[in-house]
Parts: C-alpha cells; sequence; structure tokens
C-alpha cells in the first residue's frame, strides 16, 4: 500500500508544471508577507531596548561581582539574566542591522528566549525558596515569578496564534496562486 502512495506521488509531482512567472510571483508576495521593514520611529525604539538590555547585562554583571554575600543560586540568577539581556541586545541588533524583521522566525526567536528564561528563573526561584529560613518570603518571591510566568503563557499563546495566522495566510497565497496557475493552463488549451 505504501509503494503505490510513493508511486502515485511521484507520477503526480513529475506531471505538475510550474509557471516560472507565477512562481516569482508567489516567492515575492509570501516574503512581502513575512519580512517588514522597520520604520524609523521602530528603529529608534529597538536601539533603545538594546541600551536599555545592555545597561541590564551590565548591572547584573556588578551584582555578581560586587555583592560577595549573594547566594550561589542568586549569582546563577544574575548571570542567567546577563545572559538573557545580552542575547535579547544581540537580537535585536540582528534585525536593526537588517533593516528588516521576519515576522515567522523572528518572533519566534524572541518569544523562545523570552519563555527559556522565564522557566530557568522560576525553577531558580524554587530553587532558593528550598533553601530559605522564612519560608512566607519564598512562597511570595515564587507566586511572583508565577505572575511572570502567566504574562510568559500568554505571550507564548500569542506568538502561536500570530504564527497559525501566518501560516494559514500562506497557504491561503499558495492556493491562490495555484488557481491563477490553472487558469492559465486552462485557457492555453
Amino acid at each position: 500500500m505504501e509503494n503505490s502512495y510513493d508511486d502515485f506521488r511521484t507520477r503526480l509531482l513529475k506531471s505538475e508544471r510550474f509557471n516560472p512567472e507565477l512562481k516569482e510571483k508567489y516567492n515575492r508576495e509570501v516574503h512581502m508577507l513575512f519580512e517588514k521593514k522597520l520604520t524609523a520611529p521602530k528603529k529608534w525604539a529597538m536601539m533603545t531596548l538594546i541600551a536599555v538590555m545592555l545597561v541590564q547585562a551590565g548591572f547584573f554583571l556588578y551584582a555578581i561581582i560586587t555583592f560577595g554575600s549573594l547566594p550561589f543560586l542568586g549569582r546563577v540568577g544574575f548571570g542567567v539574566g546577563m545572559l538573557f539581556s545580552l542575547s535579547f541586545a544581540i537580537l535585536l541588533f540582528s534585525i536593526v542591522k537588517r533593516g528588516k524583521i521576519n515576522i515567522k522566525s523572528d518572533s519566534n526567536r524572541y518569544t523562545g528566549l523570552i519563555w527559556v528564561f522565564l522557566v530557568i528563573m522560576i525553577t531558580l526561584f524554587m530553587l532558593i525558596t528550598g533553601n530559605m529560613h522564612d519560608t512566607a518570603k519564598g512562597i511570595f518571591m515564587v507566586l511572583n515569578g508565577l505572575v511572570f510566568l502567566i504574562f510568559g503563557v500568554v505571550f507564548l499563546l500569542q506568538n502561536t496564534i500570530n504564527q497559525a495566522n501566518l501560516n494559514l495566510q500562506e497557504k491561503l497565497l499558495e492556493i491562490e496562486f495555484r488557481l491563477a496557475e490553472m487558469k492559465e493552463m486552462i485557457e492555453k488549451k
């Protein structure tokens, strides 16, 4: 059964003819769907955010070096914060340097970066709570962290919905161009 399906699929793909002009137009439309040129205000906003992230990374490094009495897990938390800040700044810098944002891949990158950071931080909060003498403060810290985790879940769901919408638009565009190609083929016959 599997082999006959593969044979049919292969024959079907071989019989398909592509119109190079329509294929090029389709590729341009998909590119325009995913790539958005950055406007000047967006570039300035991203540059400001990059500066904030670099200052934040500097503060975290300062905290790691200066606060000698900080517990090990506290230093790890500041280290994770520093890595997150630098990673986010690098991602934003690459977008600004290109002058355009790829809505599909770039949004997945920074959503993934934020989600990983939040999960690591909540895990650290839970580990720190286990080592605290005042459990009420520890529980309060974990609950505050969970609030941020909930915001992260909302952000993750929003990105998932946006990606599904982009995939739907891409498929509809593909169907539209396939119909145009079929219409052209029918008119030629």
